[in-house]
């Protein structure tokens, strides 16, 4: 089941967005469940799992932009769509990686599209699966897309993540085969990388987008290079 949040402090628009996009889904036949919220300070305090936001930019306490900010802090997962009077705001809808705006008054026409364009993305985009691990804490489950790299460390494996690091006993060859293999590549015999977490290539080197810095040895840089570009074709929404 997809699920869809609308915020905007304006009710009447808010349950127009509702009505379109329950039309929409129910026309598709696929199920959903749509959240309304008319407060962005109780949004962020909710922060609900989402894979589709319709999200004003102008609202009390918490503008979109903000909200937006707060919730690609605990994942980069979902579809965040503003709605917006004023054009001048995509720039800054785009930095917190928006998929879209459309300017108000809205209607269904241009719902309907972006919807479509939405759904072909989260087609392509890897599943929210998690990788498990049993470190010396315990068992450690982290979501695919909150991974940023793996790396050999000490005849054992370090997975970098949003929320910190862990080691695990095993290779970065095992590794690779356990994980989603469209997503992840060797640059390295010692680093396992996870494409959405590139921010760019130069050279023999690879910036992540946490800062740091991953090698790429000469021999794999042709074929690294290639599948990189492979992905970014694929799923050019994202970008």
């Amino acid at each position: 089941m997809l699920s869809v949040i609308i915020c905007d402090d304006c009710c009447e628009l808010n349950d127009a967005l509702f009505q379109i996009v329950e039309h929409y889904f129910h026309q598709k036949e696929i199920p959903v469940l749509i959240q309304q919220y008319d407060d962005s300070q109780k949004l962020i305090e909710a922060m609900p799992a989402f894979d589709i936001m319709f999200l004003d930019i102008e609202m009390p306490q918490y503008d979109g932009i903000e909200v937006a900010r707060a919730f690609r802090e605990k994942s980069s997962w979902g579809q965040i769509i503003y709605v917006t009077n004023y054009a001048q705001y995509a720039q800054k809808a785009f930095s917190v990686h928006a998929f879209g705006y459309i300017t108000k008054p809205v209607n269904e026409a241009s719902i309907r599209s972006i919807l479509d364009e939405a759904l072909k993305y989260l087609e392509k985009k890897p599943p929210r699966d998690r990788f498990s691990i049993m470190t010396q804490q315990g068992v450690k489950h982290v979501a695919i897309e909150d991974i940023y790299y793996f790396e050999t460390y000490e005849r054992k494996v370090r997975m970098v993540c949003k929320d910190g690091k862990y080691v695990f006993k095993g290779t970065i060859e095992e590794t690779y085969k356990k994980i989603d293999q469209s997503i992840f590549a060797c640059p390295h015999q010692s680093f396992l990388v996870n494409f959405l977490h590139i921010d760019f290539l130069k050279g023999y080197d690879i910036f992540i987008d946490n800062g740091d810095l991953i090698p790429i040895s000469q021999k794999r840089t042709v074929a690294f290079k290639k599948k990189y570009y492979d992905f970014l074709e694929d799923t050019y929404y994202m970008i």
